[in-house]
This record gives C-alpha cells, structure tokens and sequence, in this order.
C-alpha cells in the first residue's frame, strides 16, 4: 500500500512531493509525541524531544517504515490511555491494524508493544496491585481481535512467516556483519550515548523509588534498550518511545484512580 502511494506522490509532484510528504510524517509523529507528553511537564518535553530526533533522523527517508514509525506512537499511545485513565481509544486499534499491515509489514511492533504492556500489568498483579486485572484482560482481548484482523491483507498470514525467516537471518553471524541494520549499536554514536545514559538514571531512580504503576515503563525501557544494543535498526524505536518512558517514570503518581 505504501508502495503505491509513494509512487502516485512521485508521479504527481515528483521528488518534491516525496520530500514534503517524508517531512510531513516525520513532523507529525513529533507533534504527536511532543502533544503527549507536554501535558504534564513542558520544559521536560522539550529537552527530552532532542535525543529522540537525534535517534531518527537516520530514518527520515521516503521508505515505508515511516508509517510504522507513526503506528508505533499511536500504539503505545491508545494502550496507555486505557491503562492509565481507562480511554476507549483501545478500540480502535484493530480498526488501525487493517491500515497499518498494508502499510507496512512492521505490524508484528503491534504485538511487542501489547507484550510488554501485558508483562507489566502482570507484574504489578503480582505484587499486589489487583486493580489491574481487569485493563490487562481487555488489552489481551484487543491483542486477540488485532491479530485476526492483521490478516486482512492481500497476503493473509503470511507476514508472520516472513518475520520469522526475517528473524533466522537475523541471527545468522554470516549476515549480521553485512547488513547495517543487524549490527550492534556502536557507542561511538553521539546520539546513542545521549539516550542511553538519560535511560540509565530513569533505572536507576526507579530502583530506587518503586512508583505504583511504573513496571510497564520500566520494561519497556530495558526491553527496548536491550533491543536497540542487539541491532541498531532498533535505536530509532528507543527513540519513540523514551519521551513517554522518561515523563511517566518522573511524573506518575503514587495513586492510580480506577
């Protein structure tokens, strides 16, 4: 799907076209993070918004993955406000999931993203907090829904197959050290240094001070900077999601209303 548009946006107004269109999604997935976040701490916002460009700009090329860069924000985004303030917006997310796998084949964040946050509720049930139970079986129930719906594509179910021979190169040594994107994240990046030591205060302030609620964000976090050390195509997915990482691990209070 996105092939096609990408072409009809070169045959209509040529490689200008392509340009404003790739600036115009890159900016609109800033606002939106930067609209999100900035509720709750402006100045924070604004700081922490400049290692995440540094983490993408990378990526800001006409290529599809654009699209799944925005779905990702939108994901983590609706999730959230279901699990934080019981937003219906859930809803809606196998409606978008439609869209997104015939966008782009980076549907299967779709379901890392649900992972982890099921991981923490469960975490957080664990240790005592019940009220959480019941949210966490309605984003498994919308898990469930978004997977069926994932196969509304000319392919069908075919793009989980293609992920996991994506993920046997992946790990196969002979191919790693030939395509960028499977190698390791080098620390001689400026940009990485930057969000990794920002990362490692919010851990270590977390350890210190356990916030109710707060073991999604930390997963996320660890998950996510574990990901990006392994191959650095997953740097730029750090970058989307610290901004939120970092204000809801500083500023989530103690009590969560229900």
């Amino acid at each position: 799907g996105s092939d096609i548009l990408f072409s009809l946006i070169y045959k209509w107004f040529g490689f200008f076209g392509m340009v404003v269109l790739t600036a115009s999604i890159v900016a609109f997935i800033m606002y939106i993070i930067y609209r999100y976040i900035s509720k709750k701490n402006i100045l924070l916002s604004i700081f922490i918004m400049i290692p995440t460009f540094i983490a993408v700009d990378t990526h800001i090329l006409p290529r599809p993955h654009l699209f799944s860069f925005l779905f990702i924000v939108v994901w983590y985004i609706f999730i959230d406000e279901y699990y934080k303030n019981n937003k219906k917006l859930i809803y809606l997310l196998p409606i978008f999931t439609i869209i997104w796998v015939n966008l782009h084949g980076g549907i299967l964040y779709a379901f890392v993203i649900f992972g982890l946050f099921l991981i923490g509720i469960l975490v957080e049930v664990i240790i005592g907090n019940k009220e959480y139970l019941k949210r966490g079986l309605i984003i498994f129930y919308i898990m469930l829904t978004c997977l069926v719906t994932s196969g509304l594509n000319p392919y069908g179910y075919s793009w989980f197959i293609n992920f996991i021979r994506g993920f046997i190169v992946a790990g196969d040594g002979f191919y790693n050290g030939l395509v960028l994107e499977f190698l390791s994240a080098s620390f001689n990046k400026t940009g990485f240094v930057q969000i990794t030591i920002i990362a490692l205060i919010i851990i270590t302030a977390i350890l210190y001070k356990y916030k109710k609620g707060s073991s999604v964000y930390v997963i996320f976090l660890m998950f996510w900077m574990y990901q990006s050390l392994q191959y650095r195509r997953h740097f730029a997915v750090l970058g989307l999601f610290l901004p939120f990482l970092i204000i809801e691990l500083i500023e989530l209070k103690k009590v969560v209303k229900f």
